[in-house]
């Protein structure tokens, strides 16, 4: 952490832009002679100028170890397979059979267990 010294605020080089479009608005009816700059105006607007401050905020990129850049990369790739995980799955739900074709179909557990022959002589039956 930078340890910052006494009056560091005030001793910044800060860009300012000063709005005057106050004292642009008001209109001079007098015959003065000689040359005036705005620090010397003749007539001073009710309300204090509007400035800002332009901020160079430099973003510095930080230099990372070996260790840290591998970590970054990992959690990088992550987020990449849950995309895809989740385009797959959005797929997998427009083409998934309807619960009332399930109900048609019959399953493996219930062919290994029961064997074709039984299979298909019950359903004969049944029907």
């Amino acid at each position: 952490m930078v340890k910052r010294g006494y009056n560091w605020k005030a001793r910044q080089v800060v860009d300012t832009v000063v709005d005057d479009s106050a004292t642009k608005k008001i209109k001079l009816d007098l015959d003065s002679t000689g040359n005036y700059d705005q620090s010397n105006e003749l007539v001073l607007p009710s309300k204090k100028r509007k400035t800002k401050i332009k901020n160079k905020a430099e973003k510095v990129t930080k230099i990372l170890s070996n260790k840290q850049r591998k970590h970054l990369e990992k959690i990088v790739e992550k987020k990449q397979k849950k995309l895809l995980r989740a385009e797959l799955y959005e797929k997998l739900a427009e083409v998934q059979a309807t619960p009332e074709e399930m109900q048609q179909l019959t399953s493996i557990a219930t062919i290994q267990t029961k064997g074709l022959k039984k299979f298909f002589s019950k359903k004969n039956i049944e029907e």
